[in-house]
């Protein structure tokens, strides 16, 4: 009775998409928390304690360097289509890394993974902004927050219980069921788009950009490396070049380019890829080592400061809320981006200059004001940029921010690693914590500003044509 009161037929004719969608992220939120607690194990069985980060490593590169593939694929063949060839490959994948019988081989597996994770993670963002109007459209993405959050906070204790239970392939098979479900869901409940049979996939564009991607991530990878090997960062740094150059060049002559000219000169696109980057960065920069701090600074175990690190995230589904309520209550989501923004800047410095002084208590308030502030801008930037953005070029816009999330939490656990572990003493890893936060704070002052400049647009509502609708 409570959600017949609560909910309208919009409401209650989006919901049925949200059970899918759910799990789609259930299986990309599962596979990147419950995974750690199996590098130990992997590592172990095969001997390989060089080789077992790359797991890992493959697995973001291979997401990265596809999103944008994947969602230029989902403007032109249709959402739902591209959404089950992600679901079906992660699945096939997630078997293939259970069955491995080398690390070489489950390297491999990982990154025919994060090919199929490139979907989960960016179609079901443009699922939502075909059928939903933006101003509505941060309800439903609560529901995905609150997905990440449950798996950030017993993703661990999952992937602990599946090692004790039947060993780590088990956290790779587990996903065949999930897939199965998934599938099922995605088939009879998400409508089926109609295809643009007129553009066509721009291979070229999208090898280049792989380079460019590619290149870009392992340059960070080493670099939170210690001690850090300058030769490979140099060479991955001119690919970079001549692949970003050649990019350029072959985008500006494409018929149906991977990213229009149009596109990546809209200034808002700009802007909110490069805030949405600096956020995340902030944000994993901070929460990553936390823990850490608090286990450096309070003299506690690492259990202890992983539970007591919990509550600080669940303000990210708070902000997200609270943003999510305000813009449908004002149909406008600048303001909640300088607000937030403006809040994620002066706790990072408030962080930087009295976390060495404040009691514990204080400490988890302050770092819920950095999650919060995160959870406050994070939809509305992604909603912004999908308002602004017409309906063929919605999926790899999406896929833009997903890319430059992905470069923020790589970027951010590698700075604040590098910052870290060159101390070894509890005493000298607090403080290096405390005196990185600074370099955090500059950063998201910058993303401030960079909000600042964006467009003072109100979205429409539920009872006016959006441009991204079906």
């Amino acid at each position: 009775m409570y959600l017949k009161r609560v909910l309208s037929a919009y409401d209650a004719g989006i919901l049925k998409y949200m059970p899918g969608i759910m799990l789609v992220s259930t299986l990309a939120a599962i596979d990147q928390t419950a995974l750690s607690n199996a590098l130990r194990d992997i590592s172990r069985d095969f001997s390989s304690a060089d080789a077992t980060p790359w797991t890992v490593t493959v697995y973001l590169m291979a997401l990265s360097i596809f999103a944008p593939i994947l969602g230029r694929l989902g403007d032109i063949h249709g959402r739902k289509f591209v959404l089950q060839l992600a679901v079906g490959t992660f699945t096939i994948a997630s078997l293939a890394c259970g069955a491995s019988g080398s690390i070489y081989e489950l390297i491999i597996f990982r990154g025919l993974q994060g090919i199929g994770g490139a979907g989960l993670l960016s179609v079901p963002n443009a699922i939502l902004a075909d059928h939903v109007a933006p101003r509505e459209r941060g309800k439903y993405q609560v529901f995905i927050s609150i997905v990440w959050l449950l798996a950030a906070l017993g993703g661990a204790g999952l992937g602990g219980l599946l090692i004790a239970i039947g060993g780590w392939r088990l956290i790779f098979w587990i996903n065949l069921p999930l897939g199965l479900v998934a599938m099922t869901l995605i088939q009879f409940t998400i409508p089926r788009q109609v295809k643009q049979k007129a553009i066509e996939l721009d291979i070229a564009g999208s090898l280049l950009l792989s380079g460019v991607i590619g290149g870009a991530l392992y340059a960070i990878h080493e670099l939170g490396s210690l001690p850090i090997h300058w030769e490979p960062v140099w060479l991955c740094i001119g690919v970079v070049f001549v692949c970003g150059v050649a990019f350029v060049a072959v985008e500006k002559r494409a018929k149906s380019a991977l990213i229009p000219p149009a596109l990546a000169l809209n200034r808002e696109f700009l802007m909110i890829n490069v805030a949405s980057l600096i956020i995340v960065t902030c944000q994993f920069g901070f929460n990553a080592y936390l823990p850490t701090f608090l286990q450096s600074r309070f003299a506690m175990s690492a259990l202890d400061a992983g539970i007591w690190a919990g509550p600080v995230l669940v303000a990210v589904p708070m902000g997200v809320m609270f943003s999510s309520w305000m813009m449908h209550r004002t149909g406008r989501y600048r303001p909640l981006a300088i607000a937030g923004t403006a809040m994620l800047a002066l706790s990072l410095l408030a962080f930087y200059l009295f976390g060495d002084k404040l009691a514990f208590w204080q400490l988890l308030l302050l770092g819920a004001a950095v999650s919060g502030s995160t959870g406050l801008v994070g939809v509305p930037l992604m909603i912004g940029l999908q308002s602004q953005v017409d309906r063929s070029e919605l999926g790899v816009a999406t896929a833009a921010v997903v890319v430059c999330r992905n470069f923020g939490s790589a970027a951010g656990t590698s700075l604040m690693g590098a910052v870290m572990f060159t101390q070894f003493s509890p005493e000298a890893m607090s403080q290096a914590f405390v005196s990185a936060t600074v370099i955090l704070a500059a950063l998201a002052a910058l993303a401030f500003f960079t909000t600042l400049k964006l467009e003072d647009k109100e979205l429409a509502g539920n009872s006016q044509p959006a441009q991204a609708r079906t």
